[in-house]
């Protein structure tokens, strides 16, 4: 069963991914214009007591992290306006709901909740 999560896991990041690229290139975004302010962007993974989670997200550089934690968790950093910004987690037992959260400037950007058995949830978007 571990095999099939990951599995549909690396397909949600690369089609996440798809979607970020996709944005790029269609003029969504302008590459001629000056920077501007950074948003605080914010990951919260919260589940039952005692419970832990094997997270996949993306990290302030672009790049992608993967770990186990205990809940509740949280990562804050600061992204640049149309940066893409996800969060995946894997409850790793099997009583309860897991919840996952990506805010920007406080504002939720997506909440996503999971009650299944060593469910999955996942949340993402563009930071405004």
């Amino acid at each position: 069963m571990w095999t099939q999560d990951l599995t549909w896991t690396q397909v949600l990041v690369i089609l996440v991914m798809a979607a970020a690229a996709l944005a790029l290139f269609s003029g969504k975004f302008d590459n001629t214009m000056t920077p501007t302010k950074t948003r605080q962007v914010v990951y919260s993974v919260s589940g039952e007591e005692n419970m832990s989670a094997s997270l996949t997200y993306q990290n302030e550089s672009g790049g992608t992290e993967q770990r186990t934690v205990p809940l509740p968790w949280s990562k804050s950093f600061l992204a640049a306006p149309g940066s893409l910004a996800y969060i995946s987690a894997q409850k790793q037992s099997k009583p309860g709901s897991i919840v996952v959260i990506v805010s920007g400037d406080g504002k939720i950007i997506q909440r996503a909740e999971s009650t299944s058995e060593f469910g999955i949830a996942v949340a993402g978007g563009v930071v405004p």
